[in-house]
């Protein structure tokens, strides 16, 4: 099936199983989403879209941390979808400057794409973080104790 051909469409929304490129072979059309599943993910969209506006309304420096990876991908998405197509408020990057180029090239082509007001500061070295930071979240690797 072609991304551009709109047959397959047609015969799914008619009900019909799609006739493949073998003679005889019907591709069998699969069901629409519908019902219990669908109606819980519109819920959480919305109640998420909610958040988005009230956060905006009520924070007077709001930003978006944008690591490029799939769930900031959504909720920048999220959030266009909240203010009808465009973010009012910045996408922050902090760049470790480890990620392949490909990413970059990702950042920038939906930075422009989606007009975000993107803001990119780099990642601070190590010994720069405040030491009293560490080990929140459960993320540090175990220390071994002292035998005694």
């Amino acid at each position: 099936m072609s991304l551009l051909d709109n047959s397959s469409r047609i015969h799914a929304l008619r009900g019909e199983a799609e006739t493949g490129p073998w003679p005889g072979v019907q591709i069998p059309h699969a069901e629409p989403l519908s019902g219990p599943a669908m109606d819980h993910l519109d819920a959480l969209e919305a109640q998420s879209i909610y958040i988005f506006r009230e956060a905006f309304a009520r924070l007077k420096k709001l930003a978006l941390l944008w690591s490029l990876g799939k769930d900031s991908n959504v909720m920048i998405w999220l959030a266009r979808k909240a203010f009808f197509g465009h973010m009012p408020f910045p996408a922050l990057h902090v760049d470790t400057g480890k990620k392949f180029p490909e990413m970059y090239a990702f950042r920038d082509r939906y930075r422009k794409e989606w007009q975000l007001d993107l803001k990119v500061e780099p990642c601070p070295p190590i010994d720069a973080v405040d030491p009293t930071l560490a080990g929140r979240g459960g993320r540090d690797p175990p220390r071994a104790r002292p035998k005694g």
